[in-house]
């Protein structure tokens, strides 16, 4: 028999953080391994910025084909970074849509779907919520003040930390 606990619920009025995976939780250079590989100290990095400001994750990484075709749920992706250093009371609170479709390939029109269609209207979170997507790939069509790239070869630093951390009091965070 397993042991379920269950967590709190998500604050919606805190911040999102839409993160992508390969090239912010781990690099270039391990993709010679041929399992899901998450690097701890990306993940340490990702975890001060969660204790800095509390903020929900949407997972906008290609590894959010796990949930979307039913190989795992929200609550096992949870889980699996959990197990990879995730601080067990962070919230997952989505993902974005799938590549093609109406909203294309492009990251930050399925960003902008998810703010306008998910969040807002089936959560009814608030409409000036801030937010920033954490990326290795460039988006030359989103607006620079949500977005912060990391090197692929790197992943998540603590540099891009305190920039996300600006990023989001532009936008009328306030931190802890």
């Amino acid at each position: 028999m397993a042991l379920i606990i269950p967590r709190a619920q998500p604050n919606l009025a805190k911040p999102i953080i839409f993160l992508d995976i390969d090239g912010v939780l781990n690099h270039l250079n391990v993709y010679d391994k041929r399992e899901p590989y998450i690097n701890r100290d990306n993940m340490n990095a990702l975890n001060v910025l969660l204790d800095e400001t509390g903020a929900n994750l949407v997972i906008s990484s290609a590894w959010r084909y796990l949930i979307t075709e039913k190989l795992m749920t929200v609550e096992g992706f949870h889980h699996m970074l959990v197990t990879h250093g995730l601080g067990y009371n962070r919230h997952i609170i989505g993902k974005t849509v799938p590549d093609g479709g109406e909203f294309g390939q492009d990251r930050g029109s399925q960003i902008r779907n998810w703010m306008e269609t998910t969040f807002r209207y089936h959560l009814g979170g608030p409409t000036g919520t801030p937010w920033v997507a954490i990326d290795d790939t460039e988006m030359p069509t989103f607006p620079a003040a949500h977005v912060v790239y990391t090197l692929p070869h790197q992943g998540l630093r603590s540099h891009q930390v305190s920039e996300a951390i600006e990023k989001l009091k532009a936008q009328g965070f306030n931190t802890r």
